[in-house]
């Protein structure tokens, strides 16, 4: 599995900020990171923030996305009594959201697959729908063609 860079994460949170309007100001009063270096990040003014600035802010741009709190900060304790880093702790929430990422890929081509085999089902019936309909007219004709024989002869 693939991790993104540094370079790749800043270009990640510098788009995700603009599309969902996060501003420095926000990064600063809701994270550890204040606004200056946040502002940095954002304007491409910064070419080497730490690794732990990169991933504070893209944690919160997904909790403020998803709408769920990581909360790797709130309980540090708990990792560190199982011989766990809080770096460590991003590391592995690093590695499973890029995981979950790929799953959802994956997923996204699976439902596009299953879209398109469905949108040629679709077209496949029409065409026996037309040719049922064909059929059907031509059973029409021959009964008029057979009533008027039968009329005929009697």
């Amino acid at each position: 599995m693939n991790a993104l860079s540094k370079e790749e994460k800043m270009k990640l949170i510098i788009e995700l900020a603009e599309k969902h309007d996060i501003t420095a100001y926000e990064f600063g009063n809701n994270t550890e990171i204040s606004t200056f270096a946040a502002d940095r990040l954002l304007s491409g003014k910064t070419g080497n923030p730490s690794r732990k600035t990169v991933n504070e802010m893209l944690f919160y741009i997904e909790n403020k996305i998803v709408g769920t709190k990581v909360g790797v900060e709130e309980k540090p304790e708990i990792y560190k009594a199982k011989g766990k880093s809080v770096e460590d702790v991003y590391n592995s929430i690093e590695r499973l959201t890029e995981l979950v990422t790929k799953n959802n890929r994956v997923f996204s081509k699976a439902l596009e697959a299953t879209l398109l085999n469905t949108e040629e089902i679709l077209v496949h019936t029409e065409t026996i729908e037309d040719h049922i309909k064909n059929n059907i007219d031509s059973l029409n004709s021959l009964e008029s063609v057979v009533e008027k024989s039968l009329r005929r002869n009697s």
